[in-house]
């Protein structure tokens, strides 16, 4: 099931996309093993060429996969500059401790014009306070184990929407 934020981030990429007859290529920042958002970019019949970024094994074996880098958001030195139309990311950046690394990472690796398309959680909903206060072991605990369950540390370097 899709979070609103999700569908939100989705519908700004097709947005952004739909009109580009070039094939487009994208960059999924803390991609995983999920594919939803590219899946939902198929079947509006964008065309593009997904390269996907996580600090955990991101392989996934579809057509409109090429590359993957096993990567920081703040360090993508395998990833090349002005590369990018769009580079996004749904629920990452809470989990990086230096936003303006990979600011300057993103900004890098983007084509001049490109967008950067991101869903952030909201630092002042219960659920993540709560989640910014316990220990690592727990969420792990929680999430079970084995790949695809990892856990990942809270920074939430922003403290507010605006940040």
């Amino acid at each position: 099931m899709q979070t609103p934020a999700e569908r939100h981030l989705i519908d700004k990429i097709i947005e952004l996309l739909k009109n580009n007859s070039d094939v487009c290529r994208i960059l999924n920042m803390g991609a995983n093993k999920s594919v939803v958002v590219e899946n939902d970019l198929e079947k509006n019949g964008l065309k593009f060429i997904d390269d996907r970024l996580d600090v955990v094994d991101c392989r996934v074996d579809l057509p409109f996969v090429e590359n993957c880098f096993l990567s920081s958001a703040e360090d993508m030195k395998e990833v090349s500059n002005d590369n990018y139309e769009v580079v996004f990311s749904n629920y990452v950046l809470e989990h990086i401790p230096n936003i303006s690394k990979a600011a300057v990472e993103i900004k890098r690796v983007l084509k001049p014009g490109g967008y950067f398309v991101a869903s952030v959680s909201n630092p002042t909903a219960p659920e993540f306070k709560l989640a910014h206060v316990t220990p690592l072991w727990f969420h792990q605990l929680i999430k079970g184990k084995g790949a695809g369950y990892e856990a990942f540390e809270t920074y939430y370097n922003y403290k507010n929407i605006k940040e």
